[in-house]
């Protein structure tokens, strides 16, 4: 996608990221290391977070945006899933989109 500034499609990163010990789970993006992503969190809920997966991407927003489309009906709030384990293990046989 072409803007006036230039182009909006960003390589990077999605990322699953899990409160530890419970089935909430974030579907973000980051064009830095996913881990800056984490600490970044972790700061901000002062929870356990674990990474589950991370996909690498030539699109993030479209890639994020193509998640949460599919996860729709399993949106708590904002960017936060109620995923199964099918779920989980479908997605972490992506490693790059």
């Amino acid at each position: 996608m072409k803007h006036r500034w230039g182009s909006l499609q960003r390589s990077g990163f999605v990322y699953f990221i899990r409160f530890i010990g419970e089935k909430y789970i974030k579907i973000g993006l980051t064009t830095r290391e996913p881990k800056v992503r984490l600490q970044q969190l972790k700061r901000q809920y002062k929870h356990p977070l674990e990474i589950l997966h991370v996909i690498k991407t030539d699109n993030a927003a479209e890639t994020e945006k193509a998640f949460h489309s599919e996860f729709k009906s399993k949106n708590v709030i904002n960017e936060w899933f109620e995923l199964t384990e099918e779920d989980i293990k479908e997605i972490k046989g992506i490693e790059k989109i």
